[in-house]
């Protein structure tokens, strides 16, 4: 008997290949959902930090890299140094979306980077106070 044909499959043209600069010069991934965005959709609410009040009256600061205890009868305006920015941790990286040029690879290194802004400090109620970025005028040292 005769021997059978090979079965031909009809393979589906191949997607082409992307570049790293392609797709970082393209606006892919940029627009991406998240977490914290479908919550706000959900919910027609954004997410507020908790407000920690300790029995002595005192509160817990809610800028972002400050974390200090404070009484809010000594809260002033220059009180607080912190960072404007996200936290972002890449692979082993960790730095202030803020302050791109202070990567870290410890944790404890990360959260001990200085502040760029100053202001009171939050209890997390209400609209974040204004602030002013650090300056060398401010008493401040500008790394």
């Amino acid at each position: 008997p005769p021997a059978p044909a090979p079965a031909t499959a009809s393979a589906a043209p191949a997607a082409p290949t992307k570049s790293i600069a392609g797709y970082n010069a393209s606006d892919e991934g940029k627009n991406a959902a998240t977490g914290a965005k479908a919550f706000a959709r959900a919910t027609g609410t954004k997410a507020t930090p908790k407000v920690t009040r300790y029995d002595d009256g005192t509160y817990r600061c809610q800028n972002k890299g400050c974390q200090a205890k404070f009484d809010p009868a000594t809260n002033h305006a220059a009180a607080c140094r912190f960072h404007a920015g996200t936290p972002v941790f890449h692979e082993t990286l960790k730095w202030w979306g803020c302050c791109p040029d202070k990567k870290k690879m410890d944790f404890d290194d990360f959260l001990a980077v200085p502040g760029c802004r100053t202001g009171p400090h939050w209890n997390g109620e209400g609209c974040p106070p204004a602030t002013e970025p650090l300056s060398a005028a401010a008493g401040g040292v500008v790394e």
